[in-house]
């Protein structure tokens, strides 16, 4: 009778562990919980205490084979119940048999409606292959002679053990498309994972996938991120990968947020799929009651596969893609799920231009941004980072001033990025890409991106200087000359005399700094040496004004005064490789 009562109690359990581990539901918000604990439906152990099995490794190692088990324990009772005292045995293919070891940390009894995990290992001094097809869990009676063993629980888990790093899954039930939102199975969570982006990036000389998987909690109470990790796979090797931020703990109720991994990769490597893996971990007890505990043994075990060929039925898409044609002056349209840019602030591109640096050897590209807050509070313009990519995939890195400001409630603010590009680029067309560097430092995540047409230098009228947000209108201008006199010395200086009449004015309700761009001066004698210059601000107490104004230049190398001469006006911005200087005007005596 004990015997039948084992064999049905077996093939219950085998039907349970089938279903619960091959199975992943993406449930309503409000029964997300427990539609999880019903997957889980447990078998028998004893009277109060239900059996799952959660883990199970058998493993190729240095030293042999390890065998591990990590089983679920529940207490429906409502009294505390000891864990029955006994040996979790695993029974091979060949029927052999062999004790699992307890980890030390292992508990001996569960609190009413409790539930906890319980972790067993050996290491056998065998390197032949094996298949585990049973866990029984063998109370023995050493009170009597011989010695008296009862099964109390044997369930068949054949096929259902991991195999060590370099396992791969195969029940369809556990791969997945690049595309295919999953939650992990034999983990108590309800949260629901979506591929969104692998992009390739660099740490230092080392090239690493980054992949972003978007996070979503339908559950209806803050739920914690379990732990676990994203492994890369190709035709040859395993990659190994780990969590690249560090920021999402938690989601509360309904939210949804980014993760990231980083998988280094060599540099040739195509991935052709992801391994989910889940942690655990065995406790070796002492080898006496005063020896200390010896080092915690860890290891991984595989949950789903994520498919990365055509063949797997979805590939994952460049982030440049679906950059469409971008207007200027339209609010950029960044990732909703970003945590760098607050959703009451507007970024849109009012300015892009490139340029030739006069003897420089290279070109600057300068993109202004101008920043609106919609909201009631002050929000301080966010430090995110910008590249201009041509269509031929070259990307240059945008700078901008190194300073922290914020843009009042209903106000605009005018930030400058400027882009070093070499003279041989000859595009116009461009991806503005705006990343976020921070978040899975030192790799960048791309939150918006927008095709952007950056203009070379146009024809504008005589009298008229446009830099934005300020239109200047130029109506009149003259050079004289200033001498000086040293009463002390006797002796004679030189310099010029700029007198301007200029009506200032600005094009858009925004504020802006000094380090936005100033305009500068420049006489050039007749053999186009530079012989006197002065910059002036646009912005703060000293910035140019409306009306007529004179300025002293400053003389460089020039011993006696000279004419005609040729005034150059230029936008000067500040670049971390030294001012950059747009051409405006070119005014000859």
């Amino acid at each position: 009778m004990n015997r039948k009562k084992n064999q049905m109690l077996a093939v219950l359990l085998s039907t349970v562990l089938c279903f619960s581990m091959h199975v992943t539901v993406l449930a309503a918000p409000t029964a997300a919980s427990e539609a999880a604990e019903q997957l889980t439906l447990p078998a028998a152990l004893t009277a109060d205490l239900n059996l799952e099995v959660k883990s199970l490794l058998n493993e190729h190692t240095y030293s042999g084979t390890r065998i591990a088990a990590v089983v679920k324990i529940t207490n429906h009772s409502d009294t505390l119940v000891r864990v029955p005292d006994g040996e979790l045995r695993a029974i091979m293919n060949d029927d052999r048999a062999f004790a699992l070891h307890p980890s030390a940390t292992n508990i001996k009894a569960v609190e009413s409606s409790a539930t906890v995990e319980l972790s067993y290992m050996v290491l056998l001094d065998r390197k032949q292959d094996f298949t585990l097809n049973e866990l029984a869990w063998v109370d023995i009676n050493k009170d009597v002679y011989p010695k008296v063993e009862t099964t109390l629980l044997s369930v068949p888990v054949k096929g259902l053990s991991w195999k060590g790093v370099d396992d791969s899954l195969t029940d369809p039930e556990f791969l997945k498309k690049w595309d295919e939102s999953f939650t992990i199975p034999s983990v108590a969570s309800p949260l629901i994972y979506t591929p969104i982006r692998l992009t390739e990036e660099r740490d230092g000389t080392k090239r690493v996938q980054l992949l972003t998987l978007r996070v979503q909690n339908p559950s209806d109470r803050t739920e914690q991120i379990p732990d676990f990790t994203i492994h890369g796979r190709s035709d040859k090797q395993i990659y190994a990968g780990s969590r690249a931020d560090k920021s999402v703990k938690s989601l509360d109720a309904g939210a949804q947020k980014y993760m990231y991994f980083s998988i280094p990769t060599d540099q040739d490597t195509v991935l052709t799929g992801l391994n989910i893996m889940t942690p655990e971990s065995y406790q070796p007890a002492p080898r006496s009651a005063d020896a200390e505990l010896p080092p915690l043994v860890t290891y991984s075990v595989g949950r789903l596969q994520i498919g990365l060929s055509a063949a797997a039925g979805a590939q994952p898409q460049p982030s440049e893609q679906a950059a469409s044609k971008y207007s200027l002056l339209q609010p950029l349209a960044f990732d909703p799920l970003n945590v760098i840019v607050d959703p009451a602030l507007a970024v849109s591109v009012m300015h892009a231009q490139m340029f030739e640096n006069e003897g420089q050897g290279f070109k600057t590209a300068v993109v202004k941004l101008k920043l609106t807050n919609s909201g009631s509070k002050p929000l301080t313009v966010p430090d995110f980072g910008t590249e201009l990519v041509s269509t031929a995939g070259n990307a240059y890195s945008g700078k901008k001033p190194a300073s922290k400001v914020e843009v009042s409630p209903n106000a605009g603010l005018v930030v400058a990025y400027t882009f070093l590009l070499p003279l041989s680029e000859q595009n116009n067309e461009f991806t503005l890409r705006v990343y976020d560097d921070q978040t899975a430092a030192p790799y960048k995540t791309v939150i918006a991106h927008a095709g952007l047409q950056v203009e070379r230098e146009l024809e504008v009228p005589i009298n008229q200087i446009t830099l934005y947000p300020y239109d200047i209108d130029l109506k009149g201008w003259s050079v004289s000359n200033y001498v000086l006199n040293n009463a002390a010395t006797f002796s004679l200086s030189y310099t010029y005399k700029l007198k301007l009449d200029l009506d200032v004015h600005s094009t858009d309700n925004v504020v802006t700094t000094s380090a936005l761009s100033k305009l500068a001066f420049e006489l050039v004698n007749t053999d186009g040496k530079k012989i006197a210059s002065k910059t002036v601000d646009l912005t703060g107490e000293n910035r140019i004004i409306n009306g007529s104004q004179i300025y002293y230049l400053n003389t460089l190398l020039s011993e006696q005064l000279e004419y005609p001469l040729t005034l150059k006006m230029y936008e000067m911005i500040d670049t971390p490789s030294g001012p950059a200087r747009r051409l405006l005007k070119v005014l000859k005596q």
